[in-house]
This record gives structure tokens, sequence and C-alpha cells, in this order.
């Protein structure tokens, strides 16, 4: 008589895929000088936080804008929140947003949630905005982290940034006829000396377009009205 021996088979659990992104090798230079893509890219994979990143900016902020008067307001303590946010979202495996942890600026006469819209204007500063304005509604949805508020001239209408609320900005080329020569003079002026990558404004008859040429960067495509960052472009003088 035969015996069949029967061999049972042990059931192995199917192998959880991993979260993490292939590795990204690290742009060359310091991280205030990366462009918003490879900033993004590098928060993503996990070669550096959102905090890190973030903190980096927020010192050079601090370290250049005292000599330029572009980037009127200074939102660096929530921005340090939003940056540990991110990272937890990031540490859970939560779907990351394209500009996930990655820090901005904002012109101050675009709606930013709970802060005064004054335009340059000292009597407009009691006009307090209720709600965020879609751009920024949309950039914070995309993990966009905003480090701070840029300044502009009264009413937005003039060709170069100067106001008696927040005062002159200056050209960051370091060339004294020219000073933000510029509209959204926290984009574009504060932009060169990169106290961060993806400054967003808003033109109308060149109010992006001519200060960037005079800061030696180029807006990006026209995708709405009211937003248009910077991004990189030859330097004329080498002084950027």
């Amino acid at each position: 008589m035969i015996k069949k021996t029967v061999t049972s088979r042990k059931k192995t659990a199917p192998k959880k895929k991993s979260r993490k992104s292939a590795k990204v090798r690290l742009p060359k230079g310091p991280i205030w000088q990366w462009s918003a893509l490879e900033t993004a890219a590098a928060i993503r994979s996990g070669a550096i936080s959102s905090v890190e990143v973030t903190n980096v900016h927020i010192e050079r902020m601090h370290a250049v804008n005292p000599k330029l008067n572009a980037i009127v307001v200074d939102l660096s303590e929530e921005a340090l929140k939003a940056a540990k946010a991110a990272d937890k979202a990031s540490a859970k495996g939560t779907e990351l947003g394209l500009l996930h942890g990655v820090p901005i600026t904002i012109k101050e006469n675009v709606d930013y949630d709970g802060r005064p819209n004054p335009n340059g204007v000292p009597a407009q500063m009691n006009i307090i905005a209720p709600s965020d304005a879609p751009v920024v509604r949309n950039l914070k949805k995309a993990g966009a982290i905003v480090i701070g508020l840029t300044n502009t001239p009264e009413f937005s209408f003039r060709g170069f940034t100067d106001n008696p609320l927040h005062g002159l900005t200056l050209n960051p080329c370091g060339i004294p006829t020219s000073p933000a020569v510029d509209h959204p003079a926290g984009p574009a002026p504060q932009w060169p000396p990169a106290s961060e990558r993806s400054p967003i404004g808003n033109d109308i008859g060149g109010s992006l377009r001519w200060p960037a040429h005079c800061n030696g960067v180029a807006p990006s495509s026209r995708h709405r009205a009211e937003s248009l960052p910077i991004t990189r472009a030859p330097r004329p003088n080498g002084r950027c």
C-alpha cells in the first residue's frame, strides 16, 4: 500500500511596494539657488526635508531683504509650521502636491487670508482679505509654502516700487539708477539674490515683464493674468 504524503505550502503575504521615490541627485549649489522643480523633487525623494529647505530660504531672506526691502510681510513663523506639517504628510505616505514643501512669496496686492491688502496705500491697511485669492489657494493646495508678501507701488500703478507704507524697493544688481524698476517689486528684485525661487506676481501693462528685464530674470508663460511665476534667465551683468 502506497501512502500519499501531502505537503502544505505556507501562504506568503504579498510584498508591500515601497512608497519611496527613486533616489534623486541633489542639485549643485546652495539650497536657495535650486529651482522650484529641483526643490520639489528633492523633498519628494526624501533627500531633504521641507523644514530644512524653508529654514534656508528664511535665513537667506533675512540676510538680503534688509538691503532690498522687497519682502514687506515676513511669514516665517507660519511658514515653518506649514513646513513641519508638510514633512509629516510625507512621512505618512500622503499623496503630495506638485509644489510640496517649496517656499514661495506672494505680491501684497493679492488677497491672502486674514492679511491686509493695502496695495501700497496706508489708508487701506484696514482692508483685510476674507479668504485667499484663487492663485494663493491653488498654490497652497499644490503644497507650496508662503514665506512672505512682497512690495508694490501705490495702487500698483507705477513704473518703479516706492510707497508711503513700505518705502522704496531696490534693484539687487546694485544699479543705483534702477530701483526695483518694477511693480511687483517683490518678485523680480528679490529673485536674483534668491530668498526663494517661485515668487508670484501679476501683470497688466508690464508689471512683471519690465522689472524682470531690469533684474536679469524672466517671467514664465502666462497661464492666468494673476499668476506669473518668475524663472531663470541669462544674467547680463553677472552681479545678480
